[in-house]
């Protein structure tokens, strides 16, 4: 069983073919040609709407501003347009009304489990009012995340929500320039752009290096990824430096993708530390292979090393020993940013655009 220590800080629609039963009204419409169409033979959305029995405007609201119509009507209105197979045109509609209906997501990378927590939370908060989601991913690079944050912008998004601190001021300045809500996800900051939803890095790897020495660790080999632009991980290790003043900590980089390591470096710690007792890894998915290399060779965890990480997945809780890690509440903070940004794109007032959602040290078998 998890035995779970708390820390907070107090900072500041599938369309229907033509060819389906949709009821007597659909079928006939449909049979006696009677839609408006182009030359694709598409449906328009004054089809949805004689149809469904409203005016052009009033169906037009309830795809693009659900909030302005009643559930009655555009339950209604929306069964119809999925019976048509109607697809809104986004383009023309974003040209009139100035709004995509889409936010862009800029994460640095999908493959770890915690990027996709938190695009999946963001995006159940905001689907239900029309919003649709548009991903770019950066590979963990600052160059990169300058041409994606330019290319959703230029696909005119209503917002951006970023996993981090825009990471250059080019990117920033771009940001700030485009006279849209922005939400930086995942870290705290002292001069967010607007809304800052997340947790104290630093912090984490403050109270990580606490709680690995009150258990007589003292002897650490600290594992980074090279060659990335990651503000969240040097966090983590300037606040473990700075809190484990009396113990000795040597950093090694891997050159592998963030989420994996070689099992050279493991052997590159062990070699020219001979007597560390405790490796921690910048991230779950690195700590996880750190346990099985040291496995594999022949040392017990954690009767002679301990293994530690940052972010959690089931991954850690399968391997054997479970890892001991900093969990952070990425559902939450998707939630909670994407409510924040659901409030700024309907111009409502928000009291606080910062919010402190913690972490949590999983103590588990690998300490």
């Amino acid at each position: 069983m998890d035995n779970v220590i708390h820390y907070s800080m107090k900072h500041r629609f599938g369309a229907a073919r033509h060819g389906a039963r949709n009821g007597p009204e659909l079928d006939a419409t449909l049979a006696g040609g009677d839609l408006v169409a182009d030359g694709l033979n598409t449906p328009k959305l004054r089809d949805v709407a004689r149809i469904a029995g409203v005016s052009v405007i009033t169906a037009s609201r309830c795809i693009s501003n659900p909030e302005r119509v009643s559930e009655k009507t555009r339950a209604k209105v929306l069964k119809v347009a999925e019976e048509l197979g109607y697809i809104p045109n986004r383009l023309a509609s974003a040209m009139v009304s100035s709004r995509s209906m889409a936010v862009g997501v800029v994460l640095p990378t999908i493959a770890n489990p915690i990027h996709s927590v938190l695009l999946e939370a963001l995006a159940e908060v905001l689907e239900p009012f029309g919003y649709r989601t548009l991903l770019g991913t950066t590979g963990y690079r600052a160059d990169k995340e300058y041409d994606v944050v330019r290319t959703l912008l230029a696909h005119k998004v209503d917002a951006i929500a970023l996993a981090g601190k825009a990471q250059s001021a080019q990117t920033r300045k771009l940001l700030a320039a485009a006279n849209v809500p922005v939400a930086e996800m995942f870290e705290l900051y002292d001069d967010p752009l607007d809304i800052n939803v997340g947790l104290s890095n630093r912090e984490a790897g403050a109270a990580l290096a606490r709680f690995l020495i009150a258990r007589g660790r003292h002897r650490f080999a600290f594992v980074l990824h090279s060659e990335i632009d990651d503000s969240r991980m040097t966090s983590r290790y300037d606040g473990f430096l700075a809190t484990a003043t009396d113990a000795r900590i040597e950093p090694f980089h891997d050159s592998s993708k963030p989420g994996l390591l070689r099992e050279s470096v493991v052997s590159a710690i062990l070699s020219r530390m001979p007597d560390v007792d405790a490796i921690v890894c910048s991230g779950h998915q690195a700590a996880v292979t750190a346990i099985c290399a040291l496995r594999n060779q022949g040392i017990a965890v954690p009767a002679q090393i301990a293994v530690a990480g940052f972010g959690d997945s089931p991954a850690s809780q399968w391997v054997q020993p479970a890892l001991t890690t900093v969990s952070y509440p990425m559902s939450d903070i998707g939630t909670k940013s994407g409510q924040l940004l659901l409030a700024r794109l309907r111009g409502e007032a928000i009291d606080n655009a910062q919010a402190d959602l913690g972490f949590q040290i999983m103590e588990r078998g690998s300490t």
